[in-house]
């Protein structure tokens, strides 16, 4: 019996092969699409993540700078037993194991999850699946942080990690971890598809493949938790032995499979371990959904390694790249998702428009405008938000201005201000597809202003934000007490805070007390020119106004400049990375719907008192007397 699979325009007949390995050859790869090695190293984004609660279940994120919405699931091999997660110390193992192969899907946009699973040294099956399972389902459930599909998740593996992909692959009800987080609890883990590279695809018989090493038969006794001598391990458990089957759970709505190995494998058998379980798969699922691929390993000295068993070496040089690149990219979205996740880029502090010259915003209805944002002071066009701040001068009347997407509900207030107020806020305001924002419920003239932008980005080294102890760095009420007059540039070094030298940005509250007259606050990064755009406004003699901005940094400082006499104090509370951070996602930006969280006059947020008794603590040594809180 044989069957044809047309890729790319081309075909390659693949036969069962009942007895016969040899018949199983495809076409050769496509000129320039073989894989080389060693091969170059690729960056990870993020280390030891944990996708549960146990020590060991963690994962590395390999994260493309431009993905192509398809995740792999990658699954180590090394007998089960093995738990290195880590695809960049695949170049160091002898024999070398599969980094060619997922490096080169790496450099094609796929976002590589590689995880570690229970070792067999930890705890026997079915433990290894439970742990691929949560691992595959915690990649769902973050896959627009990595501008992933979670439709197209593939699971990937070699040797016992091809077993598990397998398993995934048909298993989906069955298997299933045991109390699952919450947040994973209802998310399915059956992936789009799997790939089983050199896989043992029925534990039962691998340690009865003539020629083999017998550490075979001790591998699948720790996997089932027997004795390794294989009259006892095979009779010890022979349920659970079972259950390590692929082909005890297959169907036909399970995931599609590719299964490749070299035809000189000397540890995973093709006929046993490949082309058996390949019949089996496909009198189940059928014909069009399982793919086998014996590929030509030829001698494996001929790749440096002179032991015959070195299938992991001869398998990675000779793998059919251009078959396996075929079958992975029918499950790739047709439009890769947008990142969610966004990083911070410090921008010029730059005026977007001042209606009180001229009106660059378009009305699209009374009391609305529409502000252009992306193209505009610098702020990039793929942008998905901006820190702004919104002024209003001299209001017929009392209300709120709310910034939202254009064409959005109008949502929360980012300012509210009284008849003649001039007053400012600053927030971070979502852009829409557009790049642009709506303003409603303007009464008066309104200045907006830009500092910084946020784009996509599922991992970063600069532009993720921190958060310190709020510090106050400056007080000009202390010391001299000498109020600054109109014009004053105080410099300001945000390192005292905590804040690395490098930082591109500070999260500061600016406050001017107790003001000679009218005027305004301007922050920017020390030494750049003072910028057409402001932080803070207040409106007259006399008054104490505070408010929050985001400030570009050079060098660990920033500069206020004061148009009028007041006296200032600067607090920090947070600032974005610079490039010497570690790469990570931690500290990215993500949009939300603006949500009321506090609200005093209706109670909203409050959290009700609890009366309990309570007994004071035991005398001791302290600057403080003993003290007792009975609510809490």
């Amino acid at each position: 019996m044989a069957r044809a699979v047309r890729l790319r325009h081309r075909w390659l007949i693949v036969a069962t092969c009942a007895l016969v390995v040899s018949a199983c050859q495809v076409a050769d790869p496509n000129p320039g699409e073989t894989l080389t090695y060693p091969s170059a190293p690729i960056p990870k984004a993020l280390d030891n993540v944990h996708y549960g609660p146990e020590e060991h279940e963690v994962l590395d994120v390999y994260a493309p700078s431009s993905p192509n919405g398809g995740a792999i699931l990658w699954i180590h091999g090394g007998g089960w037993a093995d738990s290195d997660s880590g695809l960049a110390d695949f170049a160091t193992e002898e024999p070398p194991g599969m980094q060619p192969v997922v490096e080169e899907l790496y450099r094609r946009g796929w976002t590589v999850f590689s995880m570690r699973y229970a070792g067999t040294d930890e705890a026997p099956f079915p433990a290894q699946i439970h742990d691929a399972k949560l691992a595959l389902r915690w990649v769902k459930s973050r896959a627009d942080e990595f501008g992933v599909s979670p439709n197209s998740v593939i699971a990937m593996g070699w040797s016992s990690g091809g077993h598990l992909a397998a398993l995934l692959g048909v298993s989906a009800g069955s298997l299933e971890p045991p109390n699952p987080p919450a947040e994973l609890a209802g998310i399915s883990s059956r992936p789009a598809a799997v790939v089983s590279i050199a896989g043992v695809l029925d534990p039962a018989t691998f340690p009865y493949q003539p020629g083999l090493p017998p550490g075979n038969a001790s591998m699948v006794a720790a996997l089932v938790g027997c004795p390794g001598t294989p009259d006892l391990w095979q009779s010890c458990n022979p349920a659970l032995l079972a259950a390590t089957r692929p082909t005890s759970y297959d169907d036909a709505g399970d995931a599609p499979i590719y299964i490749t190995v070299g035809d000189r494998d000397g540890i995973v058998d093709p006929h046993w371990q490949a082309a058996v379980p390949y019949t089996d798969l496909v009198s189940t699922m059928g014909d069009s959904q399982v793919w086998l691929d014996v590929v030509n390993g030829g001698d494996p000295a001929a790749f440096g390694g002179d032991d015959p068993r070195n299938h992991t070496k001869a398998t990675s040089y000779a793998l059919n790249m251009w078959a396996l690149g075929e079958f992975v990219r029918r499950y790739l979205p047709a439009t890769p998702p947008p990142l969610s996740l966004l990083q911070f880029v410090p921008l010029t502090p730059c005026r977007l428009g001042d209606t009180r010259i001229a009106n660059p915003f378009r009305r699209v209805a009374a009391g609305t405008f529409r502000v252009q944002v992306s193209g505009q002071c610098g702020v990039p066009s793929n942008a998905r938000a901006v820190a702004a701040t919104v002024t209003v001068v001299r209001p017929t009347q009392g209300g709120a201005i709310s910034a939202a997407p254009s064409g959005a509900p109008s949502g929360l207030p980012i300012l509210t201000f009284n008849t003649g107020d001039v007053r400012a806020n600053s927030g971070m305001v979502t852009l829409s597809s557009a790049g642009q924002i709506d303003l409603t419920g303007v009464v008066g003239s309104i200045i907006v202003d830009v500092t910084g932008a946020f784009v996509p980005s599922a991992t970063a080294t600069a532009g993720r934000y921190t958060g310190v102890e709020p510090i106050r760095l400056l007080d000009t009420r202390e010391g001299s007490g000498v109020m600054p007059v109109a014009g004053t540039v105080t410099t300001v070094d945000v390192t005292e805070a905590g804040v690395p030298s490098d930082a591109t940005a500070v999260a500061v509250n600016l406050t001017a007390i107790r003001s000679v007259s009218a005027g305004y606050l301007t922050a920017m990064a020390e030494g750049s020119g003072a910028p057409v755009a402001s932080a803070l406004n207040v409106d007259g003699p006399g008054e104490t106004r505070g408010g929050f901005v985001v400030v570009p940094v050079r060098d660990g400082r920033i500069a206020v400049l004061q148009s009028m006499a007041a006296h200032l104090t600067v607090d920090v509370a947070g600032y974005f990375t610079g490039a010497s951070a570690m790469r990570s996602r931690a500290g990215l930006y993500r949009t939300n719907p603006s949500f009321r969280a506090f609200d005093s006059r209706t109670g909203a947020g409050f959290a009700p008192l609890v009366e309990r008794p309570c007994r004071s603590p035991a005398p001791g040594p302290s600057r403080w007397p003993p003290r007792c809180s009975c609510s809490e």
